[in-house]
């Protein structure tokens, strides 16, 4: 922790803080926070992004926004299972999706179960990560969120492509290359496997 010495960004957004505080404008120090927090964790500063995070966190709980709040703990899942904290990671994205659910938005919801699919992936338990990251595809398709949903079935896809039918693990690979199928309202099934109709 010693390494903060020279960081001019935290004394900005300790003074920022202040500022914000005074004009009760808490939502907006909450998104700059967040904003430092993804712009660190894409640098690969995960100590510092972990550090921001969870200072937003803290004020969107004060404010009770339960949409942000998910948002804010699928963003700490994200950095923890970057760090290869696992345990972190996945009680982070419990949390995201609980407040999704209370929330009532199914968005948050299908990004929170799509991140703990990956903390499933992570920690080798299969039969978890397809069930979560299932339920997030079918959610992120029904939302038309496409480039989401293109990179949840990727990940299914490529999971699904070792120990299930061959079929299967085509179509969410299908899915992930074309996902203008979700568009047409299509079911996105491969023209090599009519067999998943006959059911």
């Amino acid at each position: 922790a010693g390494r903060h010495g020279p960081l001019p960004a935290g004394r900005l957004l300790r003074d920022a803080k202040h500022a914000f505080e005074d004009s009760e404008d808490l939502i907006n120090l909450s998104e700059v926070l967040m904003n430092l927090g993804s712009l660190y964790r894409e640098q690969g500063r995960l100590d510092q992004a972990l550090v921001v995070i969870k200072h937003s966190i803290r004020i969107i709980e004060k404010l009770g926004n339960l949409r942000r709040q998910s948002a804010g703990y699928t963003d700490l899942a994200r950095i923890h299972l970057q760090m290869a904290n696992f345990d972190e990671a996945d009680e982070a994205a419990q949390q995201a999706l609980a407040d999704a659910v209370k929330a009532d938005d199914r968005r948050h919801r299908a990004l929170a179960l799509a991140t703990l699919g990956r903390v499933a992936v992570a920690r080798n338990e299969r039969g978890k990560a397809i069930r979560y990251l299932r339920e997030s595809a079918r959610q992120l398709k029904s939302l038309g969120l496409k480039d989401a949903w293109a990179e949840v079935s990727r990940d299914l896809g490529l999971l699904l492509k070792g120990r299930t039918p061959e079929a299967e693990a085509a179509q969410y690979l299908t899915q992930a290359i074309n996902p203008e199928a979700l568009l047409r309202g299509a079911a996105a099934v491969p023209a090599r496997a009519p067999a998943r109709r006959s059911r």
